[in-house]
């Protein structure tokens, strides 16, 4: 007869606990390096727009709002200006942040999806070149940063860049881990690529952060769509297999 083997399981168990370590700790590099990425982006935009406009500024203009760079580059790196008091350039930067989110949401509506990407991720990199700021504009601007990466990664579904839009929706899980959008639009970008298992994890994380009823019912609903699409890809699966 066979014993129960206590050290045996006793080893399994470590092995998948030192591979699910593993695998969060690759998840936190992947997020690190996409952050750098990110503020690495921001360091050349900047860098080149300083060599462009040549650190000039007019102080008699008056500048109601910066503006993103869509609606006008040079009143954005105007808030990067060195005469310009600290605590005045981090209002322009908000307030570019907030023209970014305001112009991609347009031009979303438009259709204009790749120029809406551009406008976004513009947002994303003020975002990550403040430093400075109050708690206060500190939280507004990561709220901010969270729902410029939720409307790339609603993008990049659009465009059915599914990495991609993977990628954005764990930006925004770096900001929320709670965040249930960010987990719903994960299984998303799943579904579309056809893996349906990690499309259901993704969904299991989402429903665990839900608290609206209006959101466990979408996400219920999506398992369903789910479920009927695995039975499918099943079926077909063995169709393929018996004509081998």
């Amino acid at each position: 007869t066979n014993k129960f083997n206590r050290a045996n399981y006793m080893v399994d168990y470590q092995k998948w606990e030192i591979m699910a370590k593993q695998e969060e700790q690759r998840e936190q590099e992947e997020l690190e390096a996409l952050k750098a990425e990110r503020h690495k982006a921001y360091i050349k935009s900047q860098e080149e727009k300083a060599k462009k406009l040549g650190h000039q500024h007019d102080p008699n203009q008056r500048m109601s709002t910066c503006g993103c760079s869509y609606t006008d580059p040079a009143k954005a790196a105007a808030a990067n200006t060195d005469d310009m008091p600290l605590a005045e350039r981090n209002l322009l930067k908000i307030e570019a942040i907030k023209a970014a989110k305001t112009d991609g949401n347009r031009l979303f509506k438009e259709g204009n999806l790749e120029l809406c990407a551009k406008v976004y991720e513009r947002g994303t990199l003020i975002c990550n070149g403040a430093y400075g700021m109050t708690d206060a504009q500190t939280d507004q601007v990561q709220e901010l940063e969270l729902l410029l990466d939720l409307n790339m990664a609603q993008v990049r579904l659009r465009q059915q860049q599914w990495t991609e839009a993977i990628s954005q929706c764990k930006m925004a899980l770096s900001l929320d881990p709670q965040c249930v959008k960010a987990h719903f639009r994960i299984a998303l970008a799943y579904q579309g690529m056809g893996e349906y298992d990690l499309a259901n994890q993704a969904l299991d994380k989402a429903m665990a952060c839900a608290k609206l009823t209006e959101q466990k019912a979408m996400i219920a609903g999506k398992r369903e769509q789910i479920a009927l699409l695995t039975k499918k890809q099943l079926k077909q699966e063995r169709q393929t297999l018996r004509e081998m």
